[in-house]
């Protein structure tokens, strides 16, 4: 083969070697782009757990495009969920964003019920805050302190975890227990609001500055058990690219909020 073929041989790979490569980016970059507005739009889903769920597949969840989850880690002073260290390792298998909740005991001290949440659930980045189910019932309404008592003593687990994980916590209530004690508290600056509203299309009739909604008790997934056989469904108030953006911040970047 004389030279001036293997020049003309030379320069056709080179040119489709070139075409490969601006092919591939524009592919590339239309992927980001088409992602990037799909993230805008996109409703960002989740759930919350417990032990009641049983074991859990967490990668059969992430396939149902389920993008966050709470899980029950503490409650009261001196109760670990039998099932908070399982979920809370094996979820890291997936891209599901985790959090972890206590249940607040209207009758125990503040800093007693931060101290031990704290002690079982780990500081680690890109989680979601902590988060504080505080909510009455039949059983917890008897007999409870009056609400400037009950705020004080609110207000110290909420201040300890947030000295603690560097993040605003999330409290997570219903109707009955926000016009009983949060409404008239001044706590909007202290915590993002979790509302629980199961009977109506709108969480702003609870609070109108809610983050997350509690929208459903009988949500049906694949790989989610349990006794109960449901699992309660949440909604950010936002599109996903709100949501990591909110969100994505590694644990020492919190340190300067």
């Amino acid at each position: 083969m004389n030279q001036k073929n293997k020049l003309r041989i030379r320069i056709i790979i080179a040119a489709f070697c070139f075409v490969l490569v601006v092919i591939l980016a524009v592919y590339l970059i239309a992927s980001i782009i088409r992602n990037n507005e799909t993230s805008k739009v996109m409703k960002v889903i989740g759930i919350d757990v417990s032990s009641y769920q049983g074991d859990i597949d967490w990668k059969q969840v992430e396939d149902q495009g389920i993008s966050f989850a709470y899980i029950k880690a503490t409650e009261s002073t001196d109760h670990l969920d039998k099932k908070f260290e399982q979920n809370w390792s094996d979820i890291n298998d997936t891209n599901i964003r985790k959090g972890a909740y206590l249940y607040y005991d209207f009758k125990k001290d503040g800093k007693a019920i931060a101290e031990w949440f704290i002690k079982n659930v780990p500081v680690e980045s890109a989680t979601l805050p902590p988060a504080i189910d505080f909510e009455i019932d039949d059983q917890t309404s008897k007999n409870l302190p009056d609400s400037k008592k009950v705020i004080t003593n609110l207000t110290k687990v909420i201040d300890r975890l947030n000295e603690q994980y560097h993040q605003t916590p999330v409290l997570y209530t219903n109707s009955n227990t926000y016009d009983t004690y949060l409404k008239d508290a001044n706590l909007k600056d202290k915590v993002k609001f979790w509302i629980c509203d199961i009977n109506s299309n709108d969480p702003a009739n609870v609070n109108k500055n809610w983050e997350f909604w509690q929208f459903s008790w009988r949500g049906l997934l694949n790989g989610v058990g349990g006794d109960k056989g449901f699992v309660d469904m949440d909604l950010y108030n936002g599109n996903l690219a709100d949501f990591n953006n909110s969100y994505d911040q590694p644990f020492f970047m919190n340190l300067f909020n």
